[in-house]
């Protein structure tokens, strides 16, 4: 097949020791390059920002405003593991009958056991395009999801919605 990926590979930025959430990556087939993408912007040092506890941070992982999510790959997919599509066709099923009038709508509660946090760097996107590196707490659960929430101090954030 003329023009396939044989081969890519990831390089991702590292600050103060510290590897970015933001990869850059190139493929490359038979005939030489295909693509390539990243984030090309010089980094700015903004100074130094204060930063919650990691209980304070804990805590903000329940807090609406802080919009804490899941980051955690499926299992088939996480580190050490390989996913393999399946060779088989599968033919579709049927979909499940929608609920009648008046049923309870399905809304999965989840428990999970933190067992490490990390203060670390995450990529904030700003409203009006702008990217900021903030420092940022990494939780992992003991199915080795992550769950991560920004660490910067309340009175150093801007809750406005415009």
């Amino acid at each position: 097949m003329e023009g396939a990926v044989t081969r890519s590979a990831q390089a991702w930025p590292v600050v103060d020791g510290q590897r970015l959430d933001q990869a850059w990556t190139v493929e490359v087939g038979d005939q030489g390059l295909i693509s390539g993408y990243g984030l090309l912007a010089e980094i700015v040092e903004l100074g130094d920002y204060p930063v919650v506890s990691e209980q304070e941070a804990f805590e903000r992982l329940s807090d609406p405003r802080f919009s804490a999510q899941m980051t955690a790959m499926p299992a088939a997919v996480r580190e050490g593991d390989v996913a393999v599509a399946s060779p088989e066709w599968v033919a579709p099923t049927e979909p499940p009958a929608p609920p009648a009038s008046g049923e309870s709508v399905s809304w999965p509660v989840n428990d999970v056991e933190i067992v490490d946090a990390r203060l670390g760097l995450a990529t904030q996107w700003q409203a009006d395009g702008s990217v900021v590196i903030v420092p940022a707490y990494a939780f992992t659960d003991a199915d080795g999801g992550t769950w991560s929430v920004i660490a910067v101090a309340e009175e150093k954030l801007d809750f406005s919605t415009e």
